[in-house]
């Protein structure tokens, strides 16, 4: 207690049997970790940083080794220095993320693959680098790749879970919820389906606080891609979340930014108003140097709106109005803590941040069910009482 556990203290943790001295039977019996399992440790983006193996012979006790660290550039792989043979390999990938073809440091080719449309190598030579189609990891044992939230069969061509929300009714494929990139894998992926935009403020600074929100908003099921912009690039923050809707309709959308990038949080629910996207969440904190002629008003494409501001310091935040009955709004006014730190004080408070996402979700299983009651007119139609 008190003491922070860092990776290796966990990887020890994992690879002997906590409690028992060496030579006895139980550290020899016990194997928490069995021999050739694979553990990833992913990054805040989700992203396979670091593969470890399970001993496959020698002593009878578990061990973890490290087998491959991976570099990554935005959502492509790079490269990777692997464990055996000691060294670098370098990876090209295609539109879909997909490595197609590795080279080791000197320069030769080790590997080349291509791909059916559903993720079925057509090479008979199985990869090293478990990181294979759209940058899936493959279950070797099966036709399955695992999708970070989900499995996919490419056999089937379909998930073997569905999603965890419905579709929309201006997207009729996004109902089928077993669908892999909207039936459209040659030109679609489908990393985790969600998406998230935040902005900074002012300063721009990497140390704000806004970046650990964006990182927490990407750690929950269901929101997963999460983007941190700096106030003067809202406008890239709202095409990453077009681009984001035109793969995955059916998925939630959220804003969210501090000081002028709260400001600006406004700017791009407006523009995805205009692009016909709903914002499912648009969480401002604290929102100054709002531009005159647009103000502090909630578009009518908002769910709902969090606002957090405060009133006893030179910058002081602005009150969010907006039509209550298109979007549930609620400002929240914070006593005692400056406009500077705002940011912090959210950023710590991780069950609020959970409860506006299942209530973003409700608002929508909400208004899917109200649209199925509305479609529901006769008995017949399989909705209603017989």
């Amino acid at each position: 207690p008190g003491n922070g556990v860092g990776e290796w203290e966990m990887l020890v943790w994992l690879a002997k049997a906590p409690g028992a001295s060496a030579g006895t039977y139980f550290w020899n019996a016990y194997h928490p970790v069995p021999r050739g399992s694979i553990y990833t440790f992913r990054d805040d983006q989700n992203r396979i940083v670091t593969e470890m193996a399970g001993g496959t012979s020698g002593s009878s006790t578990a061990t973890l080794a490290v087998t491959r660290d991976n570099v990554f550039l935005g959502n492509l792989l790079l490269a990777s220095y692997v464990a055996s043979p000691a060294g670098w390999q370098y990876t090209t990938s295609d539109h879909l993320g997909s490595p197609r073809v590795v080279f080791n440091q000197s320069g030769q080719l080790i590997e080349s693959h291509k791909h059916w449309p559903y993720g079925e190598e057509t090479t008979a030579t199985p990869p090293t680098q478990r990181l294979a189609y759209a940058l899936m990891e493959k279950d070797e044992g099966a036709t399955r790749y695992y999708d970070h939230a989900r499995t996919h069969d490419y056999g089937l061509g379909r998930f073997l879970s569905p999603d965890r929300l419905g579709g929309t009714q201006t997207n009729p494929q996004s109902w089928n919820r077993y669908a892999y990139t909207l039936g459209n894998p040659m030109k679609y992926v489908d990393p985790d389906g969600n998406a998230a935009a935040s902005l900074v403020g002012l300063g721009s600074s990497q140390d704000s606080a806004v970046y650990r929100i964006g990182r927490y908003l990407g750690t929950r099921p269901e929101v997963g891609m999460s983007l941190v912009f700096s106030w003067k690039s809202w406008k890239y923050a709202a095409e990453f979340l077009i681009r984001q809707h035109a793969l995955h309709p059916e998925q939630l959308t959220v804003v969210a930014g501090h000081s002028r990038g709260a400001a600006k949080a406004f700017a791009v629910a407006r523009l995805l108003e205009k692009a016909g996207i709903k914002v499912d969440l648009l969480l401002t904190i604290d929102p100054v140097m709002v531009d005159y002629d647009l103000s502090s008003r909630v578009p009518t494409n908002v769910r709902l709106a969090i606002n957090y501001y405060e009133s006893q310091s030179a910058l002081e935040g602005t009150y969010a109005t907006g039509d209550e009955s298109t979007s549930e709004i609620e400002n929240r006014r914070v006593w005692g803590v400056g406009h500077g730190t705002m940011d912090d004080m959210v950023a710590a408070d991780t069950a609020a941040l959970d409860s506006m996402v299942a209530r973003a979700t409700g608002l929508i299983q909400q208004e899917q069910e109200a649209s199925r009651k509305k479609d529901c007119i006769t008995p017949e139609n399989g909705c209603g009482p017989k």
